[in-house]
């Protein structure tokens, strides 16, 4: 009763932030890197930080990494401008993340986990990419990673998802970037197909 329908909206997409979180057995003070910060990428950041993890966003587009400073993460990576390995190495003391989150979908973002895992470190995979990636799996039995399908949530993670929403924890409304009315989606759909990063979420209501 107390979520109006603007942020009943973002619940289910927060709840597959959540999902990686717990597929991945993510703990308190560990360094998680999510790879794109689009709707799922910056909701994970948001759940991640509230969990008291260390959070590092990494895109191409420098635009989606300041809202991602916005949101307090506590570092931000182009790997399009920089070197995403060492900066990644610097901040993290050279252990690299425990935690990587793919949310991109894209075959770079895909192949970048290997890298950005520290050893025994655990990847959820939730984006979908358009083709097959290639991966070389003697990084992945040298470094003993634990890599994960993430896609959807439980009931349980909806409950909790909204426990934290009423607790002030999280606020997921954040990433609403417009809010239109029913009748403007059309209109809406077309100018996002024409300019998928016009927008990170946008909400329609009756």
């Amino acid at each position: 009763d107390t979520i109006d329908n603007e942020l009943g909206a973002v619940i289910e997409p927060t709840v597959i932030a959540l999902h990686a979180l717990h597929r991945m057995e993510a703990k308190v003070g560990e360094h998680v890197v999510i790879i794109g910060a689009g709707c799922i990428g910056l909701l994970t950041a948001i759940v991640a930080k509230a969990k008291g993890l260390k959070v590092i966003v990494s895109d191409v587009v420098d635009e989606r990494l300041e809202v991602a400073t916005s949101l307090g993460v506590d570092g931000t990576i182009n790997p399009m401008k920089e070197n995403a390995v060492e900066k990644l190495s610097e901040m993290t003391n050279g252990r690299m993340a425990e935690c990587v989150c793919e949310m991109s979908g894209s075959a770079a973002g895909v192949r970048s986990v290997l890298d950005y895992a520290a050893s025994t470190g655990r990847i959820a995979l939730t984006g979908w990419p358009d083709r097959e990636v290639k991966l070389p799996t003697a990084v992945i039995t040298r470094k003993e990673l634990k890599i994960i399908g993430s896609r959807t949530g439980v009931t349980e993670e909806f409950e909790e998802v909204v426990s934290m929403i009423e607790e002030g924890k999280i606020d997921p409304r954040k990433i609403i970037s417009r809010v239109v009315d029913f009748n403007e989606l059309p209109e809406t759909i077309a100018a996002l197909d024409k300019d998928p990063g016009m927008a990170i979420k946008v909400v329609a209501l009756c």
